[in-house]
């Protein structure tokens, strides 16, 4: 999207004067309709988002055009008393996709993540081809598969990566499982919008 009057250079695939920052509770209604585009099921609600802004401990950032409209989010919640941190939601409106802002998304999420934990983790549809190949450029490994994990009956795979030290799970023989899964699957235009529940 142009916006008068606003020079835009491209960078690193990313439009310059694009911006990730920290969500507040302004930014409930943009999540939410960034939910609904994003997601036919398993949708964080208003009520859910306004609870985690103000009382969950999570680091959600939002990106925002130059015109200041919020375009993705990242969600990672903390798990109190360890080393885990968990990528609960990234997406990215179906409009806006393409441009690599679900890696820089993804990139910030982990910025947060490090500032509290040393691991984290995301579950992602087994269908969702887009978002798997992501995860594992960023360099996250598999390590387990939950079946029927989502509301529309889908399979979730489990991911992780160390962002200090090595993930515990990594030594499990779990992960040879989700290899043989991730190959089996087809190819779709699933977009890159991922759900932990």
């Amino acid at each position: 999207m142009r916006v008068p009057g606003v020079k835009v250079l491209m960078m690193d695939g990313v439009v310059a004067g694009y911006d990730i920052r920290p969500a507040t509770i302004d930014d409930v209604d943009a999540l939410v309709a960034c939910e609904e585009a994003c997601f036919a099921t398993d949708r964080i609600s208003r009520r859910s988002f306004r609870h985690l802004l103000t009382k969950g401990h999570q680091a959600t950032r939002v990106l925002c055009d130059p015109a200041g409209r919020v375009i993705g989010y990242a969600m990672v919640l903390f798990h109190r008393g360890t080393s885990l941190a968990r990528l609960y939601s990234l997406a990215v409106l179906p409009t806006e996709r393409g441009h690599g802002y679900a890696r820089k998304l993804l990139g910030a999420a982990e910025d947060a993540a490090a500032e509290e934990a040393a691991f984290l983790r995301l579950e992602v549809n087994a269908g969702n081809d887009r978002a798997i190949d992501l995860y594992q450029q960023a360099g996250f490994r598999p390590f387990g598969r939950i079946d029927d994990y989502y509301e529309d009956g889908g399979d979730a795979l489990r991911f992780e990566k160390a962002l200090a030290g090595t993930p515990p799970s990594l030594t499990t023989s779990e992960s040879s499982g989700v290899a043989s899964a991730r190959s089996s699957s087809t190819l779709s235009p699933a977009p890159i919008a991922s759900r932990s529940r």
